[in-house]
């Protein structure tokens, strides 16, 4: 496959033909996204492009190259070529080229469609919490129809940091009592937000919630009642707002009011 990239700078354009995949990122995605000066060639001699002053830039992926001699910037700007457009493919390439890699496999893993999975992110080991897992938790949330998972029921030989990233970033929610205020149970919280993943947080009345989770929305519990109650109450409203709009007899569906 060969890559070309156009951008649009200073009121013209400069073009790279013919690229393979690692010479666009390294050469063209990667200048762009640090917005730093790059050697490029211009009139046939070198000079530095500052990316910074790039207005938009385009990238194309084709199965033959572009002829020599041809008008790159006419051949890359023609109506032909937009379906061989992949700058968005290739940005999210470069970026995960560039992470370290447990943390590629897990971006690439919450690019993928997401399991029908609630994770649970808790202190364990504790008997009132293990309880609370056990007989209020895990039934109610197999009673809405998702999957539960807590990381100490993976039984795996990888290393249990990657295997519990990976689970958070493939579970559709993600749901953490940050009862007793646990730094890890902090971070895996602010991973899973990270990633975008739906976040359901509960905490006991006995602990105190962190400034940067205070303003957020929590299921307040001191007894199983309580939570049951209030996760309860959470799943149905997750349920309402995702199910498909209602259709009667073929009719369009309503969306508006």
């Amino acid at each position: 496959m060969f890559y070309h990239a156009l951008a649009r700078i200073l009121g013209g354009h400069q073009t790279w033909t013919n690229l393979d995949r690692t010479g666009v990122i390294r050469d063209v995605l990667v200048p762009y996204v640090n917005r730093q000066l790059t050697p490029v060639g211009y009139d046939h001699t070198r000079a530095l492009m500052n990316f910074g002053l790039v207005t938009y830039l385009r990238v194309f992926c084709t199965s033959d190259p572009i002829v020599i001699g041809a008008d790159p910037v006419a051949v890359l700007s023609s109506s032909s070529l937009a379906s061989a457009e992949c700058t968005e493919d290739i940005l999210r390439d470069a970026r995960l080229d560039r992470a370290w890699p447990e943390a590629r496999s897990v971006l690439q893993a919450a690019m993928a469609p997401a399991s029908h999975r609630v994770f649970v992110v808790m202190k364990f080991g504790d008997v009132l919490l293990d309880e609370i897992y056990k007989t209020t938790i895990r039934p109610l949330v197999l009673d809405f129809g998702y999957e539960v998972l807590r990381i100490d029921e993976v039984q795996t030989s990888e290393r249990i940091t990657a295997e519990l990233l990976e689970a958070i970033a493939t579970s559709e929610l993600v749901l953490c009592d940050l009862t007793d205020e646990r730094p890890n149970c902090y971070y895996e919280t602010g991973f899973a937000h990270a990633l975008g993943r739906e976040l359901i947080l509960t905490v006991h009345r006995r602990s105190r919630k962190h400034f940067d989770l205070a303003s957020h929305r929590f299921i307040e519990w001191e007894t199983p009642d309580e939570l049951h109650t209030g996760l309860q109450m959470r799943l149905q409203a997750i349920r309402d707002r995702r199910a498909p709009p209602y259709v009667n007899d073929g009719e369009e569906a309503q969306t508006g009011p």
